[in-house]
């Protein structure tokens, strides 16, 4: 699960960069807790498994393989046009 919440924060870090500064601090406020109503985390747990996982490199490769798998699925389904 850890990736597919590492690849939905990467896709909200990717709003935010692309919608300019005034709109950052407003984002920045409501994208994770967004994160933890969907995975039904509790306070701060997906800021803790993080840290953990940073702390032991070979399970993080596995989370981030994970999370680029996804980020690759869900760039097939948009359409090219929309890619550009």
């Amino acid at each position: 699960m850890m990736g597919r919440i590492i690849a939905d924060a990467l896709l909200i870090e990717n709003k935010v960069a692309s919608s300019g500064m005034k709109q950052y601090n407003q984002l920045l406020l409501t994208s994770y807790p967004i994160l933890d109503e969907k995975y039904h985390l509790k306070d701060s747990q997906s800021y803790h498994s993080y840290r953990y996982y940073v702390q032991q490199p070979e399970k993080l490769d596995r989370i981030i393989k994970i999370a680029l798998d996804t980020l690759n699925m869900l760039a097939k389904q948009v359409p090219e046009e929309i890619q550009k």
